[in-house]
Parts: C-alpha cells; sequence; structure tokens
C-alpha cells in the first residue's frame, strides 16, 4: 500500500534539526522548522496516518461512517471546525487500505484524479466560501466517478452548505460529526506522546478533569501538545500542573496584569517593558541585540519617547529578561514559559486591538536579510495568522517579503505554503495567489514567489491547486516567470505521485494557444532530458495513462520544425538510452509509435530515427530497433486511415 506525504524531496525541503540547544541558528534552519511543525499537523504519510488511527477516539459517528462507507462507497460528516470529522475520515480510509487523499475545488481545475488504491476526504468549507447547486454537480460527478472506480470518498461540509448542494441523501448519507470528550482526547494523544502510565497520571489529576470537562478536541490536543512540552522542557514554575494549565488559558491572568496601568497613569518605563515583552514573543531565542533593537523601533513606532540615560541607567539585560519570565543564555534570550510567546502575541491581538495597525507593521517590517535571527518573525507572524485566521496578514506580509531582497523572499514562501495549507486561512491564501499568477501587473517578485511555492508541499498536498496557477504563470510576458514555471514543473515531475498531473498540465500547454504554448513546449522538453541513476526519468514502470500523454507531447514537438534540432537530440537520448538497456525499450518504442497519426508524422518520425542512427556511436546494431519503431508508426498511421475510410 502506498501512502500520500506532503513533506520530502521537492520543492521547498522541509527538513531540519532540532532548536533545542542550539540558540544561534540560521535563517533557512529557523524557516525549515517552522514549516515542518505546520505541515506535521496536515501529514498524510504513513506515520502521520497511523498516529491517526492510534488516536483516534471512537465516537458513535465514527461507528455509523464506517456502516455508510461499506454500504454507499460515500459518506458526509457534518459540522464546525472542530469536531474530529478529519480524524474520523482519515482512520477510515486507513482501515480500509487505501491512501487517504485530500480534494479541493478551485477555479479553474479540471476533474480530479481517481486511482484505484485511494480514498478521497473532499473538504468543502476550504474549497468554496459558500456552496450552491453548481458546486453540486461538481461533487456528484466526483462521487460517480469515485464509486466506479471503487475508490471511498469522505466529505467533509457544514449542514448549511451541504443542504444548499441539494444532493440526494441515498447517493451521499449525511451524519452529523459527534465529537469525542475532551478528557478522552486528551489521554489519547498523551499516551501517543508520552506513554500510558503518565497520560492516565494527567488524565486523573482535578483541574485537568475540570478544564477537559467542556473542551473541544482541538482544544484537548493542544493541550496534551503543552503537557508534552513542559514535562520535555521542563518549566520555571514549582508546580508543572499550574503551568501547563496557564499556558492553556494563555496566561492570561499574568498578561492582563502586565498590561494593566496602576494608579490610572499611563507609566513609559512600563510601556518600554511592555514593548520588550513584544519583541521577544515575536523573536523568541533570537540575539539580546536583535530584540533590544526590535523593541526599540517598536517604541518608536508608538512615538514612546525612551527614559533620560538609556541603556546606562536602570536593570540591565539579564534582570530585565527574568522580569519577562525569559533567560539570557549564550546571548539570546528566550522564554522559560511553555506557549508564553504565543500567549503574548495573543493577548496583544486581542486585548490592544488599537495597536494592531502599527504591531502588523512592525512584525512585516523586522525580517531582514542583514540580520538572519530576524527570521523568526516570520515564524510568529504566520503562527498569529493562523491561530486567529487572518489571511490578509500573511498576504501582505509575503507580498513585501517577496520584494524586499531575495533574502526575504524564502519568508514569503514559508508563510503562503503555511497559510495557504491551513485551514482557517487556506482558502482566502489560495485565492491571493491565483489572483497574483493571473495579474499581468503583479510584481516580478511576487510571480516568483507563487511559482516556488506550487513547487513545494501545496502542489503534493493539492496537485491541481498549484498546476492551475502556474498555468496562469506560464502565459507572462517575463521570461524570468516563465522560467519559473518550468523549474517548478521540473521539479513536480521528479515526485512519482505527481507525474501524471503534471504531464496532463504540460500536454494541455503544448497543445493550447500561445503564449502557453511554447512555454509547454520547453517544459517537456527540459522534462524529458532528466535522468534518475542514468534512466529517462519520465518513462512509467508499465504502459498506461502516462505513456499515452507522452505520445501526444512528442507527436506535438516532433511537428515543430523550429525545434526539430533540440528535438532531435532529446529524442536521440531516448531511441540511446533504450539501445543501451537504460530505458524499456518496448515503453520507448510504444511511446514514439504513438507519435504516428498521419504520413506527415511517420515522416517526422522517420527522419528523428534516421539522424540518431547517422549520429550515434559505431558499436552496436541499432537497426532492429528502428525497424521495429517505424513498423510501429506505419501501422499506427494504417490503422487510423481504416478508420477514416469507414466512417465516409
Amino acid at each position: 500500500m502506498t501512502q500520500t506525504t506532503i513533506q520530502g524531496g521537492v520543492g521547498v525541503s522541509v527538513s531540519g534539526g532540532s532548536v533545542e540547544g542550539d540558540l544561534h541558528i540560521t535563517q533557512q534552519t529557523v524557516i525549515k522548522q517552522f514549516l515542518r511543525r505546520v505541515l506535521d499537523d496536515i501529514s498524510l504519510d504513513p506515520e502521520a496516518v497511523a498516529r491517526v488511527r492510534h488516536v483516534c477516539v471512537p465516537t458513535v459517528t465514527l461507528v455509523a461512517a464506517r456502516a455508510a462507507l461499506r454500504d454507499h462507497g460515500a459518506v458526509a460528516l457534518l459540522g464546525e471546525a472542530g469536531a474530529g470529522r478529519t480524524t474520523a475520515a482519515i482512520t477510515l480510509l486507513a482501515e480500509l487500505e487505501v491512501t487517504p487523499r485530500p480534494v479541493l475545488l478551485d477555479e479553474d481545475a479540471g476533474p480530479t484524479d481517481i486511482e484505484r488504491g485511494h480514498g478521497y476526504i473532499l473538504d468543502l468549507q476550504a474549497s468554496w466560501e459558500r456552496s450552491s447547486p453548481r458546486t453540486g454537480l461538481w461533487v456528484h460527478n466526483l462521487v460517480a466517478r469515485a464509486k466506479e472506480t471503487g475508490c471511498p470518498l469522505i466529505v467533509r461540509s457544514r449542514e448549511p452548505d451541504w443542504r444548499a448542494l441539494g444532493l440526494d441523501s441515498h447517493v451521499v448519507p449525511a451524519l452529523p460529526a459527534e465529537a469525542a470528550p475532551g478528557l478522552d482526547v486528551l489521554r489519547s494523544h498523551l499516551k501517543e506522546l508520552t506513554g500510558q502510565e503518565t497520560a492516565d497520571d494527567w488524565a486523573h489529576r482535578v483541574p485537568v478533569r475540570q478544564r477537559m470537562a467542556q473542551a473541544r478536541p482541538p482544544d484537548a490536543v493542544r493541550l496534551a501538545k503543552i503537557i508534552d512540552n513542559v514535562l520535555r522542557l521542563g518549566t520555571s514554575g514549582p508546580d508543572p500542573t499550574a503551568d501547563a494549565l496557564a499556558a492553556y488559558a494563555n496566561w492570561s491572568d499574568d498578561l492582563a496584569a502586565r498590561f494593566r496601568d496602576t494608579n490610572g497613569t499611563s507609566d513609559p518605563v512600563n510601556g518600554q517593558r511592555r514593548a520588550l515583552l513584544i519583541a521577544i514573543a515575536v523573536l523568541d531565542g533570537a540575539p539580546a541585540s536583535t530584540i533590544f533593537g526590535a523593541a526599540a523601533d517598536l517604541t518608536k513606532r508608538v512615538e514612546l519617547q525612551p527614559p533620560p540615560g538609556g541603556a546606562l541607567v536602570g536593570p540591565g539585560i539579564r534582570e530585565l529578561a527574568t522580569e519577562a519570565h525569559a533567560e539570557l543564555q549564550e546571548g539570546c534570550i528566550r522564554f522559560t514559559r511553555p506557549s508564553y510567546a504565543e500567549s503574548v502575541l495573543d493577548y496583544v491581538w486581542s486585548e490592544r486591538s488599537h495597536l494592531l495597525p502599527v504591531l502588523r507593521k512592525w512584525m512585516e517590517d523586522l525580517p531582514s536579510p542583514a540580520d538572519e535571527a530576524t527570521a523568526r518573525a516570520t515564524d510568529s507572524l504566520t503562527g498569529l495568522a493562523l491561530r486567529h485566521g487572518d489571511a490578509g496578514l500573511v498576504a501582505s506580509a509575503a507580498y513585501a517579503w517577496a520584494q524586499k531582497d531575495q533574502k526575504t523572499r524564502p519568508h514569503a514562501v514559508t508563510a503562503l505554503t503555511a497559510a495557504a495549507l491551513s485551514e482557517r486561512t487556506g482558502r482566502e491564501i489560495r485565492q491571493r495567489m491565483y489572483d497574483w499568477s493571473r495579474s499581468a501587473s503583479a510584481p516580478e517578485a511576487v510571480h516568483l514567489t507563487v511559482a516556488e511555492v506550487c513547487a513545494g508541499p501545496l502542489a503534493q498536498t493539492f496537485p491541481q491547486i498549484a498546476l492551475t496557477r502556474l498555468r496562469h504563470l506560464a502565459v507572462r510576458s517575463n521570461e524570468r516567470v516563465k522560467e519559473a514555471s518550468i523549474q517548478s514543473l521540473l521539479s513536480l515531475a521528479q515526485d512519482r505521485r505527481l507525474r501524471r498531473p503534471v504531464l496532463r498540465e504540460i500536454t494541455d500547454w503544448a497543445e493550447g494557444e500561445e503564449p502557453r504554448r511554447s512555454t509547454g513546449l520547453r517544459a517537456f522538453l527540459r522534462l524529458a532530458r532528466l535522468r534518475a541513476e542514468e534512466r529517462v526519468l519520465l518513462l512509467p514502470e508499465r504502459p498506461g495513462a502516462e505513456t499515452a500523454l507522452l505520445g501526444r507531447l512528442w507527436r506535438t514537438v516532433l511537428r515543430e520544425r523550429e525545434l526539430q534540432d533540440v528535438t532531435g537530440r532529446v529524442a536521440a537520448g531516448w531511441l540511446e538510452a533504450a539501445f543501451l538497456g537504460r530505458a524499456p525499450a518496448g515503453q520507448v518504442v510504444d511511446v514514439f509509435a504513438r507519435t504516428c497519426q498521419t504520413s506527415i508524422d511517420l515522416a517526422n518520425l522517420t527522419e528523428t530515427v534516421l539522424e540518431w542512427m547517422r549520429t550515434a556511436p559505431a558499436e552496436g546494431d541499432r537497426k532492429p530497433l528502428a525497424v521495429e519503431l517505424l513498423a510501429q508508426g506505419r501501422d499506427r498511421v494504417q490503422a487510423r486511415m481504416n478508420i477514416d475510410q469507414e466512417s465516409r
């Protein structure tokens, strides 16, 4: 059984070491670690699917959905976010031993590939703002194709959106999603993270049970992660339970006291120390000089004058850090309380909304090519936006980072990737990137950023989403943007699971209108050169849909006389690989024979084969391979002529 993963060897690499014990880390490492944390929550690789099955808490909904899926091949789970529908869907598909694959509706997207051995999870909330009969027709067709192929389908939707589709309940039964009890979810996730004994211990603690009495599953999962963090990294307080629950409550009592003005007056010193607190929250773990510089910039933006004497008076760095529940270690400052950085930013977001315009611009301006430590601001801004569902914060920052400097473009790629895959911000961010890709007036740097996003985890999760945006970039007049779209396709094609949708997309380009046609031809010829361990990368393991697509693409480029020289060289590479045993000769012959629809196609192929034989090394007899290929090409032309004659 194969599995889908959204991590690994194409596009944006998300590998990276642990930050623990190493405060002086590079900008790229910070970015990779942040993206990995985001992707870990949505991964569908084998390990992630196994984890979901282990932590899934049985509910009445799960039992009913299992029966509906068995009897109808499809089921809709209705409810609001946090009801456990995704966990249930992944668990049900894993039980059927099929590979879970997410599906979205998207503008301009073609039909979704339905492949045996896969099960599909359609998220309506992440697809359209509101459902309609048009959406219902799309879903109905998807259900029909899934059932025809024998692939189970599970739909996540809110009840009003589902009713708006007007689908027959006998075709897709709909079930209300019942959330599992919070305490059970906490125990299950803690068992996975820390072991059975620790999970039982914490689940029996009275304060924990009280907090979990009305908790939703996502809240219980969050507390489990906080407890695991407390147990692994420790805490500065004497009572781990109290600290874990305080972190779960976003340290609200402590932060309310910190931001409360005493005696009805506004003390500038309090303002300075709040600015430092916020700066530590945004840059947690950065060098003290970076954090204090950021704090000074924030105070300047709110027109808060520094006290007389500056750093020559008042407490020193270590004392100021301790006062903020942080520590100075190896010249860097980091909080000693679990989840304190996120809590500070969330508190300011909700309780100091009048500060947000300044805060947003300040955070957006922080990442600097001159100081790699400021990369942490990217993580903080993106995490804040994801927690509060503010896609505009990410879109604005990424638009600025893309244009600021080549070294800050990775910040934009990271933020857009994370936000595009988030349940709360994904739909709007994907729409923003769609609009940017279609806009001829969008800056080159923004187009290049979108192309890079579409070469990474977004494409591995939602291939059609990424390919649609690359399709629009392919028609831009800017050569660097066209080249970037080609490079993204080349990167995606190296992932075996994405090769068929990539080939289909390139075929559509190459057989379409200019200027997309020229970009498609260039992309295919570049792709056809790729080798994997000296073997032709594009050739499938066995004949199938990809073979037909390759035949169409070769036919198209062989008909282009302006590309005759480069096409001949690339084709000769395939033929020579077949002759040398570095490519299956039968498949190479099959692909090139498929190019022959007319006598002109056969003449083009003959010219190409003869040129290969003329320029090939002297060793070996290539004639049998050439004869077999041209004979199959001739047979295809003759068969087509016979069909044409019979139809007249």
